[in-house]
């Protein structure tokens, strides 16, 4: 019965997503998927031209609030700092990360980056394959109550991470990745109140459930563009603006 229900939505995602330009290598059915997901976003070339994401979101959790701030590109350097003093950055050449103020800074770990890139929200919802890529479609699943796409990618410790977009529109609906800091089970993640912002529409909410914990993320304030200070993602950089 799934198989025959799978057959019909891959009928239905061919004719939702755009063909392969001509002169493109020829697109996978993981590709299709993304595509949807950037035309519901605001459009290819919208979503295409956001080089650089930077949010700063109010957050509650079991233990109570705190704020954190998230500066990424996309070609998957990001940085994650928390009002409580953690601060950690991943980037293609290195990574590090300091656990409260004035503490000497320290190398990043494959578990703390997995840790880090499951906070860079926006860029998760823009462009997942550069982060977690090559993602692979694995078919149709539920997600939260919804009918969804479902694509794998793997994170820096080789564990699977999934990634969920409606099957109504492909507009993405979050992801689920294993806690290897904490071993408490896994983490679903989800992409809530989307609101355009300029041309393109993002998440202004989150919601992370691990088991019985629930953390709420609401952003405070959003900013995107083409291009953004590379020097960010060092540790002696002034984020606190």
């Amino acid at each position: 019965m799934r198989k025959g229900r799978f057959a019909i939505a891959a009928v239905s995602l061919v004719a939702l997503v755009s063909c392969s330009p001509e002169g493109d290598e020829p697109a996978t059915p993981a590709d299709e998927v993304l595509r949807g997901s950037r035309r519901a976003m605001g459009g290819e070339s919208a979503a295409r031209g956001i080089g650089f994401a930077r949010f700063r979101a109010a957050a509650t959790g079991p233990e109570g609030g705190y704020e954190v701030t998230v500066h990424a590109n996309a070609e998957g350097d990001v940085r994650l700092d928390f009002s409580l003093g953690f601060s950690g950055s991943a980037t293609s050449d290195d990574g590090w990360v300091r656990f409260g103020p004035g503490e000497p800074i320290a190398s990043l770990t494959d578990t703390l980056e997995t840790f880090v890139r499951g906070h860079d929200l926006l860029m998760n919802a823009l462009h997942p394959e550069t982060r977690y890529g090559p993602l692979r479609l694995i078919g149709e699943r539920t997600f939260v109550e919804v009918e969804a796409f479902r694509l794998d990618g793997v994170d820096a410790l080789g564990a699977p991470i999934e990634f969920y977009y409606s099957r109504a529109d492909t507009l993405p609906l979050g992801f689920r990745l294993l806690d290897h800091l904490r071993g408490a089970g896994p983490v679903t993640t989800l992409f809530l109140d989307w609101q355009r912002r300029g041309d393109v529409r993002l998440p202004m909410a989150a919601r992370f459930v691990q088991g019985d914990e629930v953390f709420e993320y609401e952003m405070a304030e959003v900013e995107t563009g083409e291009t953004g200070d590379a020097d960010v993602f060092q540790p002696d950089s002034d984020v606190s603006g």
